[in-house]
């Protein structure tokens, strides 16, 4: 216990897994860190109690790989704040200083992205099921309605009204060419957007023109606040746009989207706009025990390769949905609607309003199926926050099933601060059983990984004398569990 204390208090509160990323960028240790970061999914801009980053100390040890790696993975290095010059000033070597200055993480547009960010990137990137396409000064820039739509008031109505029913819209404005409005579309579907500063006057009058109030507000609170760090405003130079409530934004709007493609009995929205709306430009629908789900291709192919090989599969039939819409059906026998709500909510929103504790279980099962990992990983969380000394056994197996390994150390933290209720129950010792039976050909020096974590996070929350005592006590009990059941470890 002693050694395991005396770890926990250098490092302060930090978890297992937590200090040995730190441990790994100190050492250069870079297949440690893939693990640890894609498997472990541990968080890259946390410090420890020194203020020091993973990035810092790989900095400082001068692994150029792993700074690269971490970089590539989101770890902050933001010009002109404590974390970018301190990562820059304590760098080995010359390579690695260059590699910070280089590689753009010096601005938030290195931060790591979610994988919500990452879909709405591919939504842009799309070109497979666009259903519109704008010609520009010559050029053709593709887009998808449903998304327009939902993101601007303009496009609604446009689509709606003097650009009912055309397939290609010609855009003849001196000032806008297709570079410009390629990045009204990459703020439309991204929430942010990245432009030269000679493009800024294009840009804003693209964006009045569009009644894209907001976006021409914040065009010109960025371009006072380049100009003014700057003694000589330079037209080539690359500006960022990225308001720090981007993602409620696009999050918010598309959440509207996938309201209007539920069953009319779950529905928010009035049937008219249902009918006439966003959900018009539905391309997919989904039948699920009899309710109708009208849906879009271009957001359930790009949030999931399940549903992308399910849509995409050449024997999907045009069904009759028994409405006007003559849109391919696709039948899910496997999940009720209410589940299926979720997933919608997920793939659109990424919020899961309709996620509760009585269908959680069955909604992390259905995120494994489609290759949701975000929605796995929310439904672990649900779970984590309801853990009690009952269900805590069961949650563990589910954390491990479905590889969700914060819920696997939430419930272990929670085994281990209520160990003598948890020792008690006959499916701890299941898991004990199990643990120790994949140990092959046992050794004296093989643990049982349940064993193994619980002690670690026993003698973690010891500190004071009081604490090691009970501590202690803890630990005499895993010794007389594993005597019970004739195991040593």
């Amino acid at each position: 216990l002693g050694a395991d204390t005396a770890i926990s208090q250098h490092h302060g509160t930090l978890g297992k897994d937590t200090i040995a990323l730190f441990e790994s960028c100190r050492r250069g240790d870079l297949s440690k860190i893939r693990h640890l970061v894609e498997e472990r999914e541990i968080e890259l801009n946390i410090r420890d109690r020194w203020d020091g980053t993973p990035l810092y100390y790989a900095c400082l040890c001068g692994h150029k790989e792993v700074v690269e790696y971490l970089l590539d993975n989101g770890a902050r290095c933001v010009a002109n704040t404590f974390d970018g010059e301190r990562c820059l000033y304590a760098s080995l070597n010359v390579g690695i200083r260059n590699l910070l200055r280089d590689h753009k993480v010096v601005t938030s547009n290195t931060m790591r992205r979610d994988g919500y960010d990452q879909f709405l990137r591919r939504c842009l990137d799309d070109r497979q099921h666009c259903d519109i396409t704008f010609r520009v000064g010559g050029e053709e820039v593709r887009a998808h309605r449903c998304i327009l739509a939902a993101r601007s008031e303009f496009f609604r109505d446009a689509f709606r009204t003097k650009w009912r029913g055309h397939n290609v819209v010609p855009v003849t404005h001196h000032l806008v060419d297709a570079s410009v409005f390629r990045i009204m579309l990459e703020y439309l579907y991204t929430g942010r957007l990245e432009m030269q500063a000679r493009q800024s006057d294009s840009l804003i009058e693209l964006a009045e023109r569009c009644r894209l109030t907001s976006l021409v507000g914040q065009l010109h609170d960025l371009l006072v606040s380049s100009s003014s760090r700057r003694k000589a405003w330079n037209e080539f130079k690359t500006l960022l746009l990225e308001p720090s409530q981007y993602a409620q934004e696009v999050q918010r709007d598309l959440s509207r989207l996938a309201e209007q493609t539920l069953p009319a009995g779950d529905c928010k929205v009035s049937a008219d706009e249902r009918s006439t709306g966003d959900a018009g430009y539905a391309d997919v629908c989904f039948n699920v025990h009899g309710c109708y789900f009208f849906c879009h291709k271009v957001l359930f192919c790009n949030r999931s390769e399940y549903f992308r090989a399910l849509i995409e599969d050449p024997f999907t039939e045009a069904l009759s949905t028994g409405t006007s819409r003559d849109v391919p059906v696709i039948s899910l026998n496997h999940v009720t609607p209410e589940v299926f709500k979720c997933v919608v909510q997920h793939v659109y929103g990424n919020t899961t309003t309709a996620l509760e504790p009585e269908n959680v279980w069955e909604v992390a099962c259905v995120a494994d199926v489609y290759l949701l990992p975000e929605l796995r990983r929310q439904c672990g969380q649900l779970i984590g926050e309801s853990l009690d000394e009952a269900g805590a056994c069961s949650a563990l197996k589910v954390a491990r099933l479905l590889r969700l390994h914060r819920l696997e150390e939430q419930c272990i933290d929670f085994m281990a601060r209520h160990l003598a209720q948890v020792v008690q129950r006959p499916e701890f010792r299941e898991i004990v059983a199990q643990d120790a039976s994949e140990v092959k050909l046992r050794q004296e020096t093989d643990s049982i990984s349940v064993i193994d974590d619980i002690r670690y996070h026993i003698a973690a929350n010891a500190r004071s004398c009081a604490e090691v005592a009970l501590a202690n006590q803890k630990l005499a009990l895993i010794d007389a569990l594993l005597s019970d059941m004739g195991l040593d470890a």
